[in-house]
């Protein structure tokens, strides 16, 4: 392999151009230049006639300079990710995409390849889901897994990034019907300290064996939306998880399974656990890149569903950034109702929430076989039915459904 080389681009009668990197990595074309076999580099310029092209080879392995972590860490910055860092100051690799992940290692002087080899040892099949860099020292995988990292990049790596996920297991709870709780406790972030739960779901054929695993994931400590029908909810909200939090759910997930020898294989991911995902817009987007990607935790996009109370503005921006599923937790026909239950709908209404979704899935609204005078009767019948059965509701969040206060609480207990 020649070394790459810098291809520095100025005009003969103006201001100077660009200065561009020609790496040409995976595959990509180097439009810049190409290599003879001598000692005398071969040039083709694709460029205007009044352009000049100066070539300067570089080293195989170029070192990174002083400024270059500090930069890679800016881009971040301005691109919104936040908590990118743990409590000693590393940056967490989990909370970075593939290409986010790449750059990093372009930042430390390593090829773009140390990139995919971490990210595979993080997250695919039958590379042990790595939770620390020291673990992959001195790994020998067989035909379907790699090498680990060496002794020398680790010792080196280690000193400013981790793989840790930011939490820790501490209790599993089981159901009868196969359900499995993991509770994890947060070791950084904004809500160190505090809890989360993700669900193991094992979703039962006809036939009585698990066909496969839905796995049920939190977004945030808490949540503060209010919504009646919810214990989260009264929680109020504690802090946001990170990407990394996020992702580590389903890394522990697949670890757990692994470990109780489990082989159903975890094809479904919902958001529905603690929190609300649209409140935590960034990094629920940023995971599901991750969660997705085919060189990683490859779940599909039309496998991730992700549920939201109604946040108009936040839906307006998160469905056109991912392939991801949206759900809609409606709770209510009508306004009346769900102003009670669900407090976000006095902001937004379901008037508008409908005329969004309408406008955002045109595919869906059109291949409907009610009709939108269909869909308003019937939410006329239902309100009807709704007022029938309990006379008396309240636009206030602190009034109940029922005219008896005790039968009040035990409503509350039941929910």
């Amino acid at each position: 392999r020649q070394p790459v080389a810098r291809m520095k681009l100025s005009q003969a009668n103006g201001p100077p151009g660009l200065s561009v990197w020609q790496r040409g990595w995976r595959g990509q074309q180097q439009h810049a230049c190409s290599f003879g076999r001598t000692q005398r580099p071969r040039v083709r310029v694709f460029a205007a006639a009044n352009l000049i092209a100066t070539v300067e080879p570089l080293s195989h392995s170029a070192p990174a300079s002083p400024d270059s972590k500090d930069m890679f860490l800016d881009r971040l910055a301005a691109a919104n990710k936040h908590m990118l860092r743990d409590g000693q100051g590393r940056v967490s690799l989990k909370n970075l995409s593939l290409a986010q992940l790449q750059d990093w290692a372009v930042s430390l002087g390593e090829s773009p390849k140390r990139a995919l080899h971490i990210f595979r040892l993080m997250y695919a099949d039958q590379q042990g889901w790595l939770g620390d860099l020291r673990e992959s020292v001195g790994l020998q995988s067989g035909k379907a897994g790699q090498n680990g990292l060496s002794q020398r990049f680790v010792q080196a790596a280690e000193q400013v990034a981790t793989c840790d996920g930011g939490m820790q297991l501490i209790e599993v709870a089981k159901a009868r019907d196969g359900t499995c709780k993991l509770i994890f406790k947060l070791t950084s972030g904004e809500a160190a300290g505090g809890t989360i739960e993700t669900v193991i779901i094992p979703v039962m054929r006809s036939c009585g064996t698990k066909a496969r695993i839905t796995l049920c994931v939190s977004t945030q400590v808490g949540c503060a939306m209010n919504c009646q029908f919810c214990f989260t909810g009264r929680m109020g909200l504690m802090g946001n998880l990170s990407t990394a939090q996020i992702v580590e759910q389903v890394v522990a997930a697949r670890r757990y399974m692994a470990q109780e020898r489990d082989t159903t294989p975890l094809t479904n991911l919902v958001m529905m656990g603690m929190g609300e995902p649209l409140h935590n817009p960034e990094a629920v987007a940023d995971s599901i890149e991750i969660i997705c990607h085919a060189m990683g935790l490859h779940i599909s996009h039309n496998k991730v569903t992700v549920s939201t109370v109604g946040l108009i503005p936040e839906i307006r921006r998160f469905v056109p950034r991912t392939r991801a599923q949206l759900a809609l937790s409606l709770h209510a026909t009508t306004d009346e109702v769900r102003d009670w239950i669900v407090p976000v709908n006095r902001r937004y209404p379901l008037a508008p929430l409908m005329a969004t979704l309408r406008e955002l899935f045109p595919a869906v609204s059109s291949a409907s076989s009610l009709s939108t005078q269909e869909v308003e009767r019937k939410a006329e019948a239902a309100t009807q039915l709704d007022h029938t059965a309990q006379p008396s509701v309240s636009q206030s969040a602190g009034t109940s459904l029922t005219s008896n206060p005790s039968d009040q609480q035990l409503e509350r207990d039941s929910l």
